[in-house]
C-alpha cells in the first residue's frame, strides 16, 4: 500500500512570513523508510532524531506572500492498514418501490 500527500503554505501576513511550523512526532509504528518525507528546494531538510521543523534554510529570508508553496511531500509505503489516515467503504442498500395514490 502507497499513500502520498501534500502540505502546502499560504502566508497571508507579511508580519509572519518568516513562519516555522513544528510538525507532531510520527506514532511509533511509523518507523524505517516507511514514512518518508521531500521537502521544496528552499526549505531545510528535518535533521535525525531532532523535531521536525518546516522552516526555510536560509533564516533572513521570507515565505512568499500571497502565494500557495508546496513545502513538503510525503510517502507512506507500508502494509499495515490501520496506519492509513483515511479509509472508504461501499454498500449496497435495496429499497422496496410501491406506488403511491392521491386521495
Amino acid at each position: 500500500m502507497e499513500l502520498k500527500g501534500d502540505m502546502n503554505l499560504q502566508v497571508t501576513d507579511p508580519d509572519v512570513a518568516r513562519i516555522k511550523l513544528l510538525l507532531g512526532p510520527p506514532a511509533s509504528e511509523f518507523g524505517g523508510n516507511q514514512l518518508q518525507f521531500k521537502q521544496h528546494p528552499n526549505v531545510a531538510k528535518f535533521a535525525p532524531n531532532q523535531p521536525r521543523i518546516v522552516a526555510l534554510k536560509d533564516s533572513s529570508k521570507s515565505f512568499p506572500v500571497g502565494q500557495s508553496l508546496t513545502v513538503l511531500k510525503w510517502r507512506y509505503a507500508g502494509t499495515d492498514e490501520s496506519n492509513v489516515p483515511l479509509s472508504s467503504a461501499s454498500f449496497s442498500l435495496s429499497f422496496m418501490s410501491r406506488s403511491m395514490t392521491r386521495l
